[in-house]
């Protein structure tokens, strides 16, 4: 956030900075709706009293819950921290400063553990065999996936990288990043299953090839691999967070009715389960706002960090990348799916 502009340039992925640009156009002074405590406070903050205001928040909401408010947007996708850019250089500081740890406080997994498949099943607490027995399939799914990759520069596990250790995998992941959208776009262009398969097939050996470097859109497709190879029967999505500000994240959806809207979570069946295989976290469609995470990528220096943003339904949304077709449709029902996938318009490679 204090680096110059080629310096964020040459680090950042396309995202994170269209995010940056984004933030300064934003007309920090006027109230917005959804705005936390935190946000209220940053707006009207004046040096060097408002952390006086700062300090009795934190004091009135403690640790968990001031941490939880620097890691939520309001409904313009604003962060708290996205505010101080209103102020002085030399007051940006020592706020960034003092705001960054509260951005970072880290609610995730980390990314080389591997998912309890009890700790699923007593967080859940359903007595139906039937989903039971799918969860069970997804916690291996998700543990095949996390033991291919090991290593995300977008996971929070960025934040204990030293700049060297980033910069490395931050250059191999840009190297993978094209042909790993090539082999994505051929797949969603497949006309039947077994092609679908055979390019997912494709795009999971390059992956395997790459070290164990991914992020949350490669832990998706990569466990659509492994749910089609333990032959779940029930149907398999892609979707993303669209919101390249604080938010653009991708995940699974599991047993969505074909017949609800898929923009619309409310309407999915109650038995839809979310799978994050990224984060670590498969939960039934209930938990989703809760759960849910989005993600921004901040600069401390010319060292990148990451926060998990709190999903927030009056900014954030869902949208269908891709489904894959199983042995429960048939090629006709696929092809008539497809034609609702909304794919993300085509950007530069990250």
């Amino acid at each position: 956030m204090f680096t110059s502009k080629k310096t964020i340039d040459e680090i950042l992925t396309v995202d994170a900075e269209l995010n940056r640009k984004l933030s300064f156009l934003t007309d920090f002074t006027k109230k917005v709706s959804g705005d936390t405590d935190l946000h209220k406070v940053i707006r009207k903050f004046v040096y060097p009293f408002g952390f006086n205001e700062i300090k009795s928040l934190f004091a009135k909401l403690g640790k968990e819950e001031f941490s939880k408010q620097a890691r939520t947007v309001n409904t313009e996708g604003d962060l708290p921290i996205d505010l101080i850019t209103q102020y002085s250089k030399e007051t940006q500081k020592i706020l960034f400063k003092w705001l960054l740890p509260f951005c970072l406080m880290n609610t995730m997994k980390p990314i080389s553990d591997l998912i309890d498949e009890n700790e699923i099943l007593r967080n859940v607490e359903v007595k139906d065999s039937k989903i039971v027995d799918r969860l069970k399939i997804l916690c291996k799914a998700a543990n095949k996936t996390r033991q291919l990759m090991s290593i995300s520069i977008t996971h929070p596990q960025i934040n204990f990288f030293s700049k060297s250790d980033f910069y490395f995998f931050y250059s191999k992941y840009k190297l993978m990043k094209t042909k790993f959208n090539e082999l994505k776009s051929l797949l969603w262009c497949s006309k039947d299953k077994e092609t679908a398969e055979k390019r997912l097939s494709e795009l999971v050996d390059y992956v395997k090839k790459n070290h164990g470097l991914g992020n949350c859109e490669y832990f998706a497709y990569v466990g659509l691999y492994f749910l089609k190879i333990l032959n779940i029967s029930t149907s398999l999505e892609v979707f993303y967070i669209p919101q390249l500000k604080n938010g653009r994240h991708w995940l699974l959806v599991v047993g969505r009715d074909i017949n609800t809207d898929p923009v619309n979570f409310d309407s999915w069946n109650k038995d839809t389960i979310i799978c994050d295989f990224w984060s670590g976290e498969i939960y039934l469609i209930s938990m989703l706002k809760l759960k849910l995470k989005g993600f921004a990528l901040l600069m401390d220096g010319n060292q990148p960090k990451s926060c998990v943003v709190e999903f927030n339904p009056e900014y954030h949304t869902l949208a269908i990348e891709f489904n894959m077709p199983i042995n429960l449709f048939n090629d006709q029902l696929y092809e008539s799916k497809q034609k609702n996938i909304n794919h993300p318009k085509k950007r530069k490679s990250a």
